[in-house]
């Protein structure tokens, strides 16, 4: 697993202390929020860990933002969808030109938007934000794109 991806099993209980590699979750919330500062977030990697925690089928998730959570399959697939979803999303803003600057407002409208769709209210992301503000969760998924990019 990379760097940020370590996770711990308690075999009794079945319980998966996650670290970042399950996203930021709120108690009481459904959302999941990628945390994808930079410098070296990938997100291929980060799918292969993912699959990983399938594979271990875990009975409960423990975050490190914020609580336990045990609809392991639900919230591991929504990350899942986020981390590829907000990826595209990104590189694609990247390849229409648009400013850097505007870059994490336009992630922040896209991640707000999904949050209200889940029933969640407005204040909400002001709460994730203290686990990483938009502005840091795009730099990135910028480097990511970046990195690919120098690969090819």
């Amino acid at each position: 697993m990379p760097n940020h991806h370590l996770a711990y099993l308690e075999p009794g209980s079945g319980a998966l202390f996650t670290g970042d590699v399950a996203g930021i979750r709120l108690p009481g919330q459904s959302y999941v929020r990628p945390p994808t500062p930079p410098p070296e977030i990938d997100v291929k990697a980060w799918l292969q860990s993912i699959n990983y925690i399938r594979r271990i089928d875990p009975a409960s998730l423990w975050p490190t933002h914020f609580g336990s959570y045990e609809d392991v399959k639900r919230h591991l697939g929504e990350l899942e969808q986020r981390l590829e979803d907000w990826l595209l999303f990104v590189e694609g803003q990247m390849d229409d030109g648009a400013d850097r600057g505007e870059i994490p407002d336009q992630l922040k409208a896209k991640g707000d938007a999904e949050m209200l769709a889940e029933g969640s209210d407005i204040i909400q992301s002001e709460r994730y934000d203290l686990a990483g503000t938009y502005s840091m969760l795009t730099e990135g998924l910028m480097r990511c794109v970046t990195r690919q990019r120098e690969k090819r």
